[in-house]
């Protein structure tokens, strides 16, 4: 299982959901909403890198290269996109 290190992007994500200032509105409630702004490109080119760094570490030493299996059943075109768009990012990753 995946374990976010405490400086992980991941780590730090969790961490601001759980301290944001964020306040849901109820209908009847005059309180106003507080909202934070996210960069999740930002958020998620950290998370990719983090997982690069990691994937090198596991493979220097000498442990096997993770991998991704996907089983795509049908032919649905957005399927495919989305088990492509995968298999790029697990190219960058190192997977």
């Amino acid at each position: 299982a995946f374990v976010p290190s405490p400086r992980s992007s991941f780590h730090r994500l969790q961490q601001q959901r759980q301290t944001s200032p964020t306040v849901l509105k109820k209908m009847s409630d005059p309180a106003p909403q507080v909202s934070k702004k996210i960069d999740g490109k930002s958020i998620a080119a950290d998370i990719r890198a983090e997982i690069k760094a990691r994937v090198t570490t596991i493979t220097e030493k000498g442990d096997p290269i993770p991998g991704l299996a996907v089983v795509l059943v049908g032919e649905r075109r957005d399927s495919q996109t989305y088990v492509n768009m995968k298999k790029k990012a697990c190219a960058e990753a190192g997977i």
